[in-house]
């Protein structure tokens, strides 16, 4: 049995987070990963797979870990955790490595 998604919507988000090059994580409104990009491992230091099912406090302290250069950024969006406003951070340069940038945008329901 295949553990791929077989409804049209889960199928175009699975291949969006394979051919980004962009990490993204996927959240629902409990803040419960729900999906992960592949870029997650090379970009955050996350395995994609590892990253399902965790809740977002636990998957920030992670990022901040492995990734200790995003701790400011990741530090102001725990202000704004549950915030039913769109939040956005400032795209911001980080010198790495690897270099990259880092965005954050969360639109509640």
């Amino acid at each position: 049995m295949s553990s791929r998604p077989t409804h049209p919507s889960d199928l175009a988000l699975e291949t969006l987070l394979d051919v980004l090059d962009e990490a993204v994580l996927v959240f629902d409104e409990a803040l419960v990963c729900r999906a992960a990009g592949r870029r997650a491992a090379a970009l955050l230091g996350l395995d994609p797979g590892s990253c399902v099912g965790e809740g977002r406090a636990h998957l920030l302290a992670r990022i901040t870990h492995a990734a200790p250069e995003l701790a400011g950024p990741l530090a102001a969006l725990e202000a704004c955790a549950l915030s039913p406003e769109r939040v956005e951070i400032d795209p911001l340069e980080i010198t790495g490595p690897p270099p990259r940038s880092f965005v954050w945008t969360s639109a509640p329901s």
